[in-house]
């Protein structure tokens, strides 16, 4: 890559306001949210289990 392109892209992020993970394509951001998403319903369930198994609960 051209040293002057780095340097372009650089300042245009630097520039930008948010998180740097949310910065650049579209498909990116879809990526990103459909992970957060994921992690989320696992964290839920597992919790969710975990109060079921203190609780005693059989299915």
């Amino acid at each position: 890559m051209n040293p002057q392109r780095i340097i372009e892209a650089q300042k245009f992020f630097q520039s930008q306001r948010g998180p740097l993970f949310l910065q650049g394509s579209p498909t990116s951001r879809g990526f990103v949210y459909l992970h957060f998403g994921m992690i989320c319903v696992g964290l839920i369930g597992a919790l969710h289990g975990s109060y079921k198994m203190a609780k005693g609960e059989k299915k």
